[in-house]
C-alpha cells in the first residue's frame, strides 16, 4: 500500500516534502523499516526500564527493609517477583535477571544497528544510481552551462551527505520510541516528578528549534564552499600542462589554498554548531537531575523509588541527546539536500529518454540511402541575447556517399551542426531531413547506432586500449578491431605497449600523447563502420605519416558511407569532394569543392603544418 506523501515526508523527512520529491520517492521503498526501527528502540527502551525497575525491590533487600504498601503500582509486580525467591539466592537472582536484560537488549540493539546501516547503504546507492541515470538522460544544453566541477561536486559529495540524512532519520524514529518507552516508565513510577521533567524537556526542545534554524543556514555555506573547492581540484588536473608551462604554480597554489581554506572554515563552522549542542544539551539535564532530587525530597519520595526514577531519567539521556543531534544532523545537511533535490528535479530531455527507454520509430538500417539536408535551421544557445544564434536560417545539403568539407573560422558554428547531427541538441527552428523524412521522427538510439564522431577532444574511458576502440561497438569481432587499429594507424603505437591492444589506458588517455589519442578515437569511429563519419579536428595532432594513412582511409570510403570532415588543415581537406562553407553562423557556399571560391582564396597552407591561416 502506497502512504499518502504527507505520511509519508513525516516518517522520511527529506527534502522539500513536495509531491516532486524526489529523494522520499527514493526513500519509499524502505519506509517500513523506520517502524521496524522504532519498535526496536522501543523495546530496548523497555528491557533497560524492566531491569532498573528491578532496582528498587534490589535496593531494599540491600537495606535490608521490607516492600512498602506504597510502592508505584508499576514496582510491585517486580518486588513481588524478587519476594519469590528465598532470602539467601534473592540478591543473586535479582542481579542474574537485570544482567539477562541488558544481555537482551544489547542484542537488540545489535539489530537495529544493522536494519539502520543496511538501509542506509541502500537508499545512498539508490542516489547516486538516480543521480547518474539523470545525468544521462539530461539535455546536453544543461552541461554547456554549468561548471563540471558543480556536478561533480553534487554527484560525489552532496550524494554522500543527503544519504546521511537516513541515518539521522532512524535515529530519530528509534530515539522517540525508546522516549515513550522511558517516559511511561517514569510516568507510572511518580506521575509528579514526570510533569516536571516533561517541562523541562520541552524548554530545551524550544531552544534546539531556533538554534537548527541557525544551522541549517551554515550547511549552505558548507555546499558552496564544497563546489569552489571540486572546481580548483578539477583545475588542477586538468589544468596541469598549462599551470606548469606558464609558471603560475605558486598563483594556484594560493588560490587552491583559499578555497580549502573556506571549505575550513565552513565545516568548522558546523562541527562547532552541532557540537555544542551535546555538551548544553548535557549540562540542561544536569540542572533537571538536579531539580528532579530537590523536588524530590519536598515531596518525601522513598529514596529507592527516587533512585530508579532518577537512574531511568539518567538512562534517558542519550536518546535525548540523540533526538537533538539527529535534528540539528538534518538541519546541517540540508544545503547539500538541496543541491541533490535541485538536480533531480530538472526535467529530462525527451530526446535521451527516446535513446534509453524506447524503441522508436524507424531505424535508419532500414532506410534507404539519402542524403542529409539542413533546411533553414537556426539554433541559440540559452540565456544568449538575441543576435547571437550560432546557426542562422541555415540551408545545405550533406550528400550521400560523399566526403564532405566544413569549413569556417571559430565559432561560425561548424560544432553547433555536429551536435545538431548528432541529436544532442534540437533545431530551434528549421529542419533537419534525412532523406525525406525529418531526422526528429528517427528513433534518436537507432540513428546514433548509425553515426560515428572523432575529434581532437578525445574522450577516452579508463581501460585497454581494446576497450575503448570497441566502445561504440562492443561486439565488434577482435579482425574488426585490429583492421580499425590498422587503418587509424594505432598498431604503430600499440607495438610499443607492453601488452598491445590490452595495454591499461589512463583515465582521459593522460598516458598518451595528443596524437595517439586521437588516432585511438579514430579507431573506435570506424569500428561502427557507421553510416556517417563525423571528423571534427581529428588529425590536429596527428604526424604527416598518419594523416597520409587518414586522408587515404577517407577517399578509398570502405569503412563509412558519408563523411564530414571539420579540419583547419588543407592537406586534410584535400580529401573532400564537396565543401560547405559558414560565416557566424550562416552558409555562406556549397558545392563542389574544387570550385568553392573559398579554397580558391585561402593561402598555401604552412608547410611545416599543413594547417590553413
Amino acid at each position: 500500500m502506497r502512504l499518502p506523501d504527507r505520511m509519508a515526508y513525516m516518517l522520511f523527512p527529506v527534502g522539500t516534502g513536495h509531491r516532486d520529491n524526489q529523494l522520499l520517492e527514493l526513500g519509499r521503498p524502505f519506509l517500513w523499516a523506520i517502524p521496524v526501527a522504532a519498535v526496536l528502540g522501543l523495546f530496548s527502551a523497555v528491557l533497560e526500564g524492566l531491569g532498573i525497575g528491578l532496582l528498587v525491590p534490589l535496593m531494599y533487600v540491600g537495606l535490608a527493609q521490607e516492600i512498602p504498601a506504597s510502592i508505584p503500582p508499576l514496582l510491585r509486580p517486580l518486588a513481588e517477583f524478587a519476594r519469590s525467591f528465598s532470602p539467601e539466592v534473592r540478591l543473586l537472582y535479582i542481579g542474574g535477571a537485570i544482567l539477562g536484560l541488558i544481555l537482551v537488549k544489547a542484542l537488540v540493539i545489535i539489530t537495529n544497528a544493522n536494519l539502520v546501516a543496511s538501509i542506509e547503504g541502500r537508499v545512498s546507492h539508490r542516489i547516486r544510481q538516480r543521480l547518474a541515470g539523470h545525468l544521462l538522460r539530461t539535455e546536453f544544453p544543461y552541461f554547456l552551462r554549468h561548471d563540471p566541477a558543480y556536478l561533480v561536486n553534487v554527484v560525489a559529495t552532496d550524494s554522500w551527505r543527503a544519504a546521511d540524512a537516513t541515518r539521522h532519520i532512524f535515529g530519530l524514529a528509534t530515539a522517540t520510541a525508546a522516549l515513550i518507552g522511558f517516559g511511561t516508565f517514569l510516568a507510572l513510577i511518580e506521575w509528579r516528578l514526570f510533569l516536571m521533567v516533561s517541562a523541562g524537556v520541552l524548554a530545551i526542545r524550544l531552544g534546539q528549534t531556533a538554534y537548527n534554524r541557525h544551522v541549517r543556514r551554515r550547511s549552505v555555506w558548507v555546499t558552496t564552499a564544497n563546489q569552489g573547492l571540486a572546481a580548483r581540484m578539477l583545475h588542477l588536473v586538468t589544468g596541469i600542462r598549462m599551470i606548469r608551462v606558464f609558471g603560475r604554480d605558486a598563483y594556484e597554489q594560493e588560490r587552491f589554498d583559499e578555497a580549502s581554506e573556506d571549505v575550513r572554515q565552513s565545516m568548522f563552522s558546523i562541527a562547532r554548531a552541532t557540537l555544542l549542542v551535546g555538551p548544553v544539551f548535557e549540562f540542561s539535564l544536569a540542572v533537571l537531575l538536579i531539580a528532579t532530587l530537590l523536588v524530590s525530597t519536598r515531596l518525601g519520595v522513598e529514596l529507592p523509588v527516587t533512585a530508579a526514577f532518577l537512574v531511568l531519567l539518567y538512562r534517558l539521556q542519550p536518546h535525548l541527546r540523540t533526538v537533538s543531534e539527529a535534528r540539528v544532523g538534518l538541519a546541517s545537511l540540508q544545503g547539500s539536500v538541496d543541491e541533490v533535490e535541485r538536480l533531480l528535479a530538472r526535467p529530462v530531455s525527451p530526446t535521451e529518454v527516446s535513446a534509453v527507454e524506447r524503441s522508436g520509430t524507424a531505424d535508419p538500417a532500414a532506410l534507404p540511402p539519402a542524403d542529409i539536408r539542413f533546411d533553414r535551421v537556426s539554433f541559440r544557445f540559452p540565456g544568449t541575447d538575441r543576435g547571437g544564434d550560432a546557426l542562422r536560417e541555415a540551408s545545405f545539403v550533406i550528400p550521400h556517399g560523399r566526403t564532405t568539407a566544413l569549413i569556417g573560422r571559430s565559432g561560425a558554428g561548424k560544432t553547433t551542426i555536429v551536435n545538431l547531427l548528432c541529436r544532442l541538441l534540437e533545431p530551434g527552428s528549421g529542419r533537419i531531413l534525412y532523406g525525406d523524412r525529418e531526422l526528429a521522427d528517427i528513433d534518436v538510439g537507432h540513428w546514433r547506432r548509425r553515426i560515428a564522431l572523432a575529434g581532437q577532444d578525445v574522450d577516452l574511458i579508463d581501460g585497454s586500449v581494446r576497450d575503448n576502440i570497441v566502445y561504440g561497438q562492443p561486439g565488434a569481432s577482435d579482425e574488426e578491431v585490429f583492421e580499425a587499429a590498422r587503418l587509424a594507424d594505432v598498431l604503430d603505437l600499440v607495438k610499443d605497449l607492453p601488452r598491445g591492444l590490452d595495454t591499461s589506458v589512463a583515465a582521459r588517455g593522460l598516458n598518451l600523447s595528443g596524437g595517439q589519442r586521437q588516432r585511438l578515437g579514430l579507431a573506435r569511429a570506424l569500428v561502427r563502420r557507421p553510416q556517417l563519419l563525423i571528423l571534427d579536428e581529428a588529425t590536429n595532432a596527428v604526424d604527416g605519416v598518419s594523416e597520409a594513412s587518414i586522408i587515404r582511409l577517407l577517399a578509398s570510403s570502405r569503412w563509412f558511407e558519408t563523411a564530414l570532415i571539420i579540419s583547419h588543415r588543407r592537406s586534410t581537406l584535400a580529401a573532400c569532394n564537396y565543401g560547405i562553407v559558414l560565416d557566424a553562423g550562416r552558409v555562406v557556399e556549397q558545392g563542389e569543392f574544387a570550385t568553392l571560391s573559398y579554397v580558391g582564396r585561402m593561402e598555401s597552407p604552412h608547410p611545416a603544418t599543413g594547417t590553413m591561416p
